[in-house]
């Protein structure tokens, strides 16, 4: 399992604070990934432990002083970058960059957004949000061939016990509709219960 290191960083709070990470890769040495925010936007240096530099980029954040993180995403055993793009209420809203472990490099997966974030049984990036005061949002996301995240399906779980049980638990299909054993099961769940699964340490 991919897990993260953070073998360095400077105090919060400066704009040029640079973090380091160590990106584990199944079958390879880990990847050091040097990320720093400047200038509104993270920038980025990927190097394999020999110093070589494999790759150089940016994106722009609004939460600068939110740690970034090299966790598995997509469960291939390899350590892929959050990049915090906003936060500061309940949840945070991460550029996600896929390892490529046999290329040294990341590209560019999409955007999640949550306050907490669990690897399910069905092979699911699950994001949970809080929604309003009154509703939890859990968005099931998968990777496509190409890399790129894609919203599976979107279950919500509404607080209210005075609502009719068909309404405190809806599904939204995205690309997929979820088989309905699943949305049973997950549907039977106390409202405030996580996700099955492993949740990843992002916050």
């Amino acid at each position: 399992m991919a897990a993260l290191a953070v073998l360095a960083a400077l105090p919060a709070g400066a704009d040029a604070a640079e973090i380091v990470l160590r990106a584990e890769r199944p079958r390879s040495r880990p990847l050091i990934l040097h990320v720093e925010a400047q200038d509104g936007a993270w920038q980025v240096r990927v190097l394999d432990t020999g110093g070589v530099e494999r790759q150089r980029f940016a994106v722009p954040t609004d939460a600068p002083d939110a740690p970034p993180r090299a966790l598995d995403a997509d469960q291939d055993g390899a350590a892929d970058l959050w990049l915090p793009l906003i936060a500061g209420g309940a949840n945070t809203a991460f550029a996600l960059w896929r390892m490529q472990p046999w290329r040294s490099r990341f590209v560019a997966a999409g955007e999640v957004s949550g306050a907490t974030f669990t690897l399910d049984p069905a092979g699911h990036l699950v994001a949970t949000a809080r929604s309003g005061c009154c509703a939890v949002e859990h968005v099931f996301h998968r990777f496509g061939g190409d890399g790129a995240l894609d919203r599976a399906f979107t279950l919500t779980r509404r607080l209210d016990p005075e609502l009719p049980a068909a309404q405190r638990c809806t599904v939204e299909p995205g690309s997929v509709t979820p088989p309905a054993k699943l949305v049973e099961a997950l549907c039977a769940l106390d409202a405030e219960a996580p996700i099955p699964g492993r949740r990843l340490p992002v916050h």
